[in-house]
């Protein structure tokens, strides 16, 4: 519940030891983040100090789902990297490591998308596949990612 709205079946994110920064640490549960804030229409009371939230039009859409088990950041605009491959998933199944700077996905130099569209084709139908181009330890390598059901 947030703001006195159920909010039915949301995705989270928990993070895990080795994650870092804003989506890692020993004081966080999980992060909500925007897939449950789109959700709503938000309005920020400066004078005092409040946030208010209404029902927005996308309230009782589905969440959307990742297929992939690839957590990607580009920090500071630079490379994309991956910063978690969950153990089970087509990503770990594809050999994907956290660590791998992402070059290209089917030939297309990954510097052509944002995070945001590159999560989008990780939410593709289950057997959808990508050809990922990744660097690891100043090595070029190639791998197939085949998307599948997670939950």
């Amino acid at each position: 519940e947030l703001a006195g709205f159920a909010v039915d079946d949301p995705i989270i994110g928990v993070p895990t030891s080795e994650m870092v920064g804003a989506l890692g640490g020993s004081d966080r549960t999980g992060n909500l983040g925007n897939t449950v804030l789109r959700r709503f229409v938000l309005f920020l009371d400066y004078e005092r100090q409040r946030l208010i939230l209404e029902r927005g039009d996308d309230f009782d859409t589905d969440f959307p789902v990742d297929r992939s088990g690839l957590q990607l950041w580009r920090p500071y605009g630079g490379d994309v990297v991956v910063l978690s491959s969950a153990p089970g998933t087509p990503a770990d199944d594809a050999g994907i490591m956290a660590g791998d700077v992402v070059r290209s996905v089917n030939g297309i130099d990954v510097g052509h998308f944002d995070l945001v569209s590159l999560r989008e084709l990780f939410r593709a139908a289950p057997g959808t596949s990508y050809e990922l181009g990744l660097m690891r330890d100043e090595r070029t390598k190639s791998v197939t990612l085949t998307l599948r059901n997670l939950l």
